[in-house]
C-alpha cells in the first residue's frame, strides 16, 4: 500500500494470486496476466508431477496416522508433514521417532540457527548450504503451516497433509514443496497423502486448469469437476481401468436392487369427459374381444369388466358400479345393434 501511495508502478509476480481469504488482488492491480499452468510446467520438465493419495470414503478423522501413510506410501522419500496444531506437530515427530525414523519440528518459535540447519541457508557469499532435511540427516519435517511458503528443499519428495487446508491457494502452496524436480535422488514425482477426507472434492486435482481473477473469488475451476472414483487407494480422476497409479481393476458394479411395485401410466391431467371417453373405450374393446373368442354374451360382460380395471390402473381410481355398469351396457348394446352385425355375402 505505501508504496501504491507514492505513484509507484508494481509488477507482481505469484503462483496463487489471493489473499489468505481466498479473495481476489484488485485492490493492488489492475490487470491480471495468467501464466502457464500446472500441467504445462510439469510437461516441460519444470516442475514433477503428483500422484494424489486420499481417504476411500468421507469421514471426520484422519485416515491413518502420519507415521502410518509415510511407512505405506512414501518410505525413502525425504517428506514435509502439516498438521493440525503444533501440539499435533510434536505429538507426530515422537511417532516418527518410535519407527527410528529422524523427525524434527518446526514452528514459529523454532530458533533460526536451528531452522537453518534443517532447512539450509546462503552465506555472504551467495553460496547455498543444504540443510539436514537435504542431506537426508532428517528424513521428515513436521510443521503447523510455517513451511507451506517460503522454502526450497528439491529433495522433499512426498507431502503427508494432516489439516484441512481451506483455501485453494493454501492447499497449493502446502503441495507445492514437493514439486521441485531433483535430478541428484532420481525424483520423478512426488507423492501427496491427504489425510482428510474431501481436500481433492473442494479443490480439485493440482493439474485442473484454473481461471484466476482479481475481484471476488480469486480463482475458479476452468472445467466442471468430475465426480471421484474411488476404487482403490489412489484417487483417479481420469476414469482410467486399471488404476493408472497402482493398477487396480475397477471391481464391477452390483447389480441393481429391486423392489417390486405397480406401474402405472402417467399421464397428464383429463377432464372428466376424456375419463369416460376412456372408459368405454377400453369396456368396448374388451367385450369386443370376447365376442371375437366366441363367449356368448353373458361371459363377453363379465370379461369386459377388465376394460373397468384397465382403467382403474391407468387413472389410480375406480370407477363407481353404477357407471361401470352403464359403460358395460352401453357398449353390449354398440356391439350387439343391427348395425353392427357383418351379413354374409353382403
Amino acid at each position: 500500500d505505501g508504496l501504491l501511495r507514492t505513484g509507484a508502478e508494481l509488477v507482481l509476480f505469484d503462483a496463487t494470486p489471493a489473499t489468505p481469504s481466498g479473495g481476489g488482488l484488485g485492490r493492488w492491480a489492475e490487470e491480471l496476466y495468467q501464466g502457464p499452468g500446472l500441467a504445462e510446467l510439469q510437461r516441460d520438465g519444470y516442475l514433477v508431477p503428483f500422484r494424489i493419495l486420499a481417504p476411500a470414503q468421507a469421514q471426520r478423522e484422519l485416515a491413518a496416522r502420519p507415521v502410518d501413510a509415510w511407512l505405506e506410501h512414501c518410505n525413502g522419500r525425504r517428506a514435509i508433514v502439516f498438521t493440525r496444531d503444533k501440539a499435533h506437530a510434536a505429538a507426530t515427530v515422537e511417532e516418527f521417532a518410535a519407527e527410528g525414523i529422524p523427525a524434527a519440528m518446526i514452528a514459529d518459535s523454532t530458533p533460526e540457527r536451528e531452522r537453518r540447519r534443517l532447512l539450509g541457508w546462503t552465506d555472504e557469499h551467495g553460496t547455498f548450504h543444504p540443510g539436514a532435511l537435504a542431506t537426508g540427516e532428517v528424513w521428515v519435517v513436521v510443521c503447523a503451516q510455517l513451511l507451506r511458503q517460503g522454502i526450497d528443499v528439491p529433495e522433499v519428495a512426498a507431502i503427508i497433509v494432516a489439516r484441512a487446508f481451506d483455501s485453494y491457494s493454501l492447499n497449493m502452496q502446502g503441495i507445492g514443496r514437493g514439486s521441485r524436480p531433483c535430478a541428484a535422488i532420481g525424483k520423478t514425482d512426488c507423492v501427496v497423502v491427504y489425510l482428510y477426507a474431501g481436500a481433492v472434492e473442494k479443490h480439485g486435482l493440482p493439474t485442473d486448469p484454473k481461471i484466476w481473477s482479481l475481484e471476488g473469488a480469486a480463482v475458479r475451476p476452468a472445467l466442471d469437476p468430475l465426480e471421484p472414483l474411488y476404487h482403490c487407494r489412489c484417487l483417479n480422476y481420469t476414469r482410467t481401468n486399471p488404476c493408472e497409479w497402482c493398477g487396480a481393476e475397477r471391481p464391477r458394479a452390483a447389480p441393481p436392487r429391486v423392489k417390486v411395485a405397480d406401474l402405472v401410466e402417467v399421464r397428464a391431467l383429463e377432464s372428466d369427459e376424456v375419463k369416460a371417453e376412456a372408459l368405454a373405450r377400453y369396456v368396448r374393446d374388451a367385450y369386443e374381444r370376447a365376442r371375437q373368442q366366441g363367449k356368448p354374451g353373458p361371459a363377453a360382460e363379465k370379461s369386459a369388466w377388465s376394460g373397468v380395471f384397465k382403467w382403474a390402473s391407468v387413472y389410480g381410481s375406480k370407477p363407481s358400479g353404477r357407471v361401470a355398469k352403464e359403460a358395460i351396457k352401453a357398449a353390449v348394446r354398440e356391439y350387439e345393434s343391427p348395425a353392427q352385425q357383418t351379413i354374409p355375402g353382403a
